[in-house]
């Protein structure tokens, strides 16, 4: 079962927190106990540690409360019971857990990595729809599933990445907006002009380098997707779309 516990439907991208599909456990390494106590959404010093909680708790929703979430946790429970009383005649069932983890995420060979470039609210990436074959689980191609990948390049034509569309995306994409939609509740609140102004800079400029940083839009390339397709300029906007994607998700897999 280790192994399995690289197959992470719910990706980390920052070490502060984490979701744990295995167990159900969210782990906030960031901040203690007792951070969390007398917080205010509308108050910038509590909305750092409210956001990164609503980023996790949606991880931890969309797991056991759709269709598709709770068909990964049946087959969690299924293998580890199994794994546990050493029943060796159901070990297929740990198998089985590990293939649907990979069909959601994708292995990273499906990721390709061509020029390291960050891109910015001035700099966007140019975009090109591609599709891919997919191996099966005994590495044979499978062309009757192919696997939809968009391909990022700079605004000099420069290849930046491509990188596979999944399940595992459009669940990054929905904790992302409602990370996100609590700091815009929050901007929107402030009194003072000049600390609005800040805050929302603030804020933009760090919602954008998260959207144009090669090493994480794997995890965000459903709201790319969402945003090139509608032609949408408002990157939150893009997020927002998405996240209905995310939070009705239903099928066991794409």
């Amino acid at each position: 079962m280790a192994s399995i516990h690289s197959q992470n439907l719910f990706p980390n991208t920052t070490t502060n927190a984490y979701y744990n599909q295995l167990n159900q456990f969210i782990t906030i390494n960031k901040y203690e106990k007792q951070d969390f106590k007398n917080l205010n959404v509308l108050n910038v010093n509590s909305v750092e540690k409210i956001s990164l909680l609503i980023h996790e708790l949606t991880h931890w929703i969309d797991h056991l409360s759709t269709y598709w979430g709770q068909d990964i946790l049946s087959s969690i429970y299924n293998a580890s019971n199994n794994y546990l009383q050493g029943n060796v005649s159901e070990f297929w069932r740990i198998k089985l857990l590990d293939n649907k983890l990979k069909n959601n995420s994708f292995q990273s060979y499906y990721t390709e990595k061509f020029h390291n470039i960050q891109g910015n609210k001035y700099n966007r990436w140019k975009y090109s729809l591609t599709a891919g074959i997919r191996f099966t689980d005994e590495g044979k191609p499978d062309e009757t599933k192919p696997i939809l990948f968009t391909r990022f390049f700079s605004g000099n034509d420069e290849p930046i990445i491509r990188v596979p569309m999944s399940v595992s995306s459009i669940l990054e994409v929905n904790a992302i907006y409602q990370e996100y939609k609590v700091k815009v509740i929050c901007s929107k609140s402030l009194d003072d002009p000049f600390e609005k102004a800040m805050y929302s800079r603030e804020l933009e400029e760090e919602f954008y380098k998260l959207v144009y940083n090669p090493d994480l839009v794997v995890y965000n390339v459903a709201a790319h997707l969402t945003a090139n397709i509608n032609k949408y300029s408002d990157v939150l906007m893009s997020f927002e779309q998405s996240s209905r994607i995310g939070s009705s998700l239903q099928a066991p897999c794409l």
